[in-house]
């Protein structure tokens, strides 16, 4: 198959907002649609890393639509810490050798420099996303590029919407904006000649969960967002350290990393139509969120078991060093103690929600009372899409298809 990659300027720009339009009759691989050639820099020369969704973080929100108008798919706001999910599923040499460049996502590969002992990769001053040029793969966000779709020749527009600078820590801005990157394809290849195209896409909620200051109080909440609608998994993380007494993670969790933080005593359990969907105590401890994960979603690297894991590692004594209450790895570029902050769930669900779908939480969450942290939620829902009616639909029986 012969390809001549294509760069198409945007039809509409701005500092928030990019439009792109590819014209029908353009044949071109849906698994290569990406954003490229685009600087970013600080203002202030100071040196910008990402959290966990990498060069993700840049965007708030991205949705495709056919020529007429209808929005086929799109991935936005807290639906965007998927991305983080899927780039822990590289082993640890790509983590360490491609992926840390490619997607410049905080680092969690380790070396072993004795048999008893790990460190992080990371390097302090290494690698600011200043001074590297990456781009953005639109099509390893959008599962109707990557999933449904081989080659496309109908034409689509592409609306590409900016994070604000203050959701990036040390801020940013663009010194020279992103185009749009296509591989056409110049052979005889056809293009798909499917009518209906089946689809997962990323539906996100986030619920407030009351802070009690001690106590492991159960929190319901009825989830009207996906009603009637075929949902294959369902992941959560909180994004707010629970044990944050100064208010700084409010918002948007450590330094605006969003890190998926570790709760002590957790406890998840989902009802489907008044069913409990795993008996007994459900999701309960932290090593049965990490084995659901790999076991639902595939496995992920993660720097030691004691970054998904709560409390691991803690010393209450007084330490000789000062201040220090805890041990383990820590980044040197972002500050962050990888201790419970790769916490990420995932539950089966597998079946259409037709009545009501419930999620009970409960966890010890220590802090200023009358105050919230943020449980995301990210439901795998799938989609139809009928190219010839421009009509995009819940399916209400399952697929089989690769989930993360």
């Amino acid at each position: 198959m012969e390809t001549r990659t294509l760069l198409i300027d945007p039809t509409s720009s701005s500092a928030d907002r990019t439009i792109f339009h590819i014209p029908a009759g353009t044949k071109f691989l849906a698994g290569k649609v990406r954003l490229c050639n685009f600087r970013i820099q600080n203002d202030s020369t100071l040196p910008i890393y990402f959290g966990t969704q990498g060069i993700y973080s840049l965007i708030l929100r991205i949705s495709l639509t056919n020529l007429e108008g209808s929005e086929i798919d799109r991935i936005a706001g807290d639906g965007l810490n998927m991305m983080a999910i899927r780039l822990l599923a590289a082993e640890n040499a790509a983590q360490y050798s491609i992926n840390r460049q490619l997607a410049q996502n905080m680092c969690d590969s380790i070396t072993c420099p004795s048999v008893s002992q790990i460190q992080l990769t990371e390097k302090g001053g290494k690698d600011s996303a200043t001074v590297l040029s990456a781009y953005i793969d639109i099509s390893s966000m959008l599962k109707y590029l990557s999933v449904a779709r081989n080659i496309i020749d109908e034409g689509m527009n592409i609306t590409v919407e900016y994070n604000a600078p203050s959701m990036i820590a040390n801020g940013y801005s663009f010194d020279r904006f992103p185009c749009l990157a296509i591989d056409e394809v110049i052979s005889n290849l056809p293009a798909d000649k499917g009518t209906v195209f089946v689809f997962p896409t990323i539906i996100s909620e986030r619920l407030a969960v009351p802070v009690s200051g001690s106590s492991a109080d159960i929190y319901q909440r009825r989830l009207n967002s996906y009603y009637m609608q075929y949902i294959q998994n369902l992941y959560y993380l909180l994004i707010n350290d629970p044990e944050d007494t100064e208010g700084e993670d409010y918002l948007t969790g450590k330094n605006g990393y969003n890190l998926a933080y570790a709760p002590a005593n957790e406890k998840v359990r989902i009802y489907v139509d008044g069913r409990q969907l795993i008996p007994m105590q459900s999701v309960n401890t932290d090593a049965k969120k990490l084995s659901f994960l790999t076991d639902f979603a595939g496995a992920v690297t993660l720097p030691g078991a004691q970054a998904a894991y709560q409390g691991i590692l803690a010393y209450e004594g007084i330490l000789p060093l000062g201040s220090i209450s805890k041990w383990g790895l820590t980044n040197p570029n972002t500050d962050v103690l990888m201790n419970g902050v790769l916490s990420y769930g995932c539950i089966k669900v597998a079946q259409n929600i037709t009545n009501d779908m419930t999620i009970e939480y409960q966890a010890t969450l220590n802090g200023v009372a009358g105050t919230f942290c943020n449980l995301v939620l990210l439901a795998e829902v799938t989609r139809t899409y009928n190219k010839a009616t421009g009509i995009v639909g819940n399916l209400q029986t399952g697929i089989t298809t690769a989930t993360i």
